[in-house]
């Protein structure tokens, strides 16, 4: 039998499987392109959305700073308490007359002396003093003094300005250089031309007189004032300078706040520099530094001065002050010998 040729079959494909088209490559490239485009706008959206909220509350906050610190003024500032009650103990001697009652001596020979004088251990002007206790029960007496001396406590109310401060004194002279004020009626106060706003104005006397009758009776009124010998009276002289207004047209006088800038003490007597100005208050953050500082002042501060018959000294000295004590007296008695 002939053998039949077998015929060499072609593999087919499946017919399930389309045609591989090269159209459709193309396209599907683009696609993928087209959505790597927009997962990176995405992204960009995202990156963009993360930042803005970084970067605007910072503004915002910056914003709200330099409303609130433009906004304060001298005027709308609290006022503060330049008072503090402070404890100090001193070691100070007891007059023999007072022997029998040594409170009574205490109160008229050392401590009503410091009212209303700036005291540089206590770091103040004492107002009062109150509360004075002894610290032991019996005082003693050192060598031939006749005083006897005993460690004693005393409260006492301090007037302690510092400087950025505000407050409220009286307006009391005028003029076109400063502006004086008394606080409590007791401390003076001096506003400078530098402690001045720009906006304020001065007006002089003369310029509020119009006409001439006026300014006749105003030269009949300094006629007047003249004495016999030609003396001007004294009495409203500052009024008759003229007056100062401020940004609203509004006179200054009566009770006004200011900002302390200098404190000043000459001769046991506190006085004080201000200013007007807005620029010149304190930030939030140094004014807490400085209620701090005061707070702290307020605690019970134990200065201890041993007070001498001819002087202060301090009383981790005492045995070197009985050594010389004891060389004046040797050399007294070697010129004595000679």
């Amino acid at each position: 039998m002939a053998e039949v040729p077998r015929k060499s079959h072609k593999k087919h494909k499946s017919k399930d499987k389309d045609p591989i088209d090269p159209t459709s490559k193309v396209e599907r490239k683009k696609k993928k392109r087209k959505l790597d485009e927009i997962d990176g706008a995405g992204a960009g959206d995202n990156n963009s959305s993360i930042t803005l909220p970084s970067s605007a509350p910072t503004s915002t906050v910056q914003a709200a700073t330099m409303t609130a610190t433009s906004t304060r003024t001298v005027k709308s500032a609290d006022v503060s308490t330049p008072y503090a009650l402070t404890t100090a103990a001193r070691y100070l001697p007891i007059s023999p007359a007072y022997s029998a009652t040594p409170h009574v001596g205490i109160q008229r020979d050392h401590l009503d002396p410091l009212v209303l004088k700036y005291d540089a251990a206590l770091s103040g002007v004492v107002l009062l003093h109150r509360n004075l206790r002894f610290e032991s029960s019996a005082a003693e007496i050192r060598g031939e003094s006749p005083f006897a001396f005993a460690w004693c406590r005393v409260e006492f109310v301090l007037f302690q300005p510092v400087v950025g401060m505000v407050l409220e004194g009286w307006v009391n002279d005028v003029s076109p250089s400063h502006v004086g004020m008394l606080f409590g009626n007791v401390f003076s106060v001096a506003v400078k031309a530098a402690g001045i706003p720009d906006g304020w104005r001065w007006v002089p006397a003369a310029a509020t007189s119009t006409g001439e009758g006026d300014e006749e009776g105003g030269d009949e009124d300094e006629e007047k004032g003249k004495g016999k010998k030609g003396t001007e009276l004294i009495e409203g002289l500052t009024s008759a300078m003229g007056r100062w207004l401020d940004l609203d047209g509004m006179e200054v006088e009566g009770l006004q706040k200011f900002v302390v800038t200098a404190v000043k003490v000459e001769g046991g007597l506190l006085s004080l520099e201000g200013s007007f100005k807005n620029e010149d208050l304190p930030e939030e953050e140094d004014r807490s530094k400085n209620q701090q500082q005061q707070g702290s002042s307020t605690v019970d501060m134990a200065v201890r001065e041993t007070t001498e018959i001819h002087g202060k000294v301090s009383s981790d000295d005492e045995e070197a002050a009985r050594r010389r004590r004891k060389e004046k007296k040797e050399k007294k008695k070697r010129k004595r010998a000679e």
